[in-house]
């Protein structure tokens, strides 16, 4: 799929169950499932804990990505979206400073806006064509792994590793 349908994607989910965890103190991404060679439904699993251990509370969001490929817009940029003020590169550092997980959901839309913003540089002429295959936390190393046209991605949200 492509990345950029999976960050609609991403902010529809949140966007659609934030009702549903309102009284959660924290909400995070626990897994992402991706569709096999013939389903076309994205599934994200909140939760309520960092690592989905038992007790912890969790909800699923299923979305359509034949439908959000329809959808103009959405790549709305942290500073488009907010006063100049926060930069995702400041709110990046201010999750690592403050000990937020890798996972916590505002953190996943750096991460996902810090790796777009890199593939555009990267890749300039193929970045709206870059497809995405899996999403993994590293709960022990505070990373996320990204595998994007093939090639494993590492990051922070501050810092971005390109390579096997």
């Amino acid at each position: 799929m492509k990345f950029t349908t999976f960050i609609k994607a991403y902010k529809l989910a949140l966007f659609n169950v934030g009702e549903r965890v309102a009284d959660w103190k924290n909400v995070y991404l626990g897994s992402t499932i991706f569709p096999e060679k013939d389903e076309t439904v994205l599934r994200f699993i909140l939760s309520s804990g960092y690592n989905m251990q038992p007790g912890d509370m969790g909800i699923s969001a299923a979305i359509n990505i034949e439908n959000v490929e329809k959808l103009k817009g959405g790549l709305n940029t942290i500073a488009e979206m907010t006063t100049d003020a926060l930069d995702k590169d400041v709110m990046a550092r201010e999750y690592i400073s403050k000990g937020e997980k890798i996972n916590e959901a505002g953190r996943v839309l750096v991460l996902l806006e810090t790796l777009l913003s890199r593939l555009q540089v990267i890749e300039p002429d193929t970045w709206e064509s870059a497809e995405i295959s899996s999403v993994f936390f590293n709960f022990d190393k505070d990373t996320a792994e990204f595998n994007i046209n093939g090639t494993v991605v590492y990051t922070n949200g501050s810092l971005v590793m390109f390579g096997d």
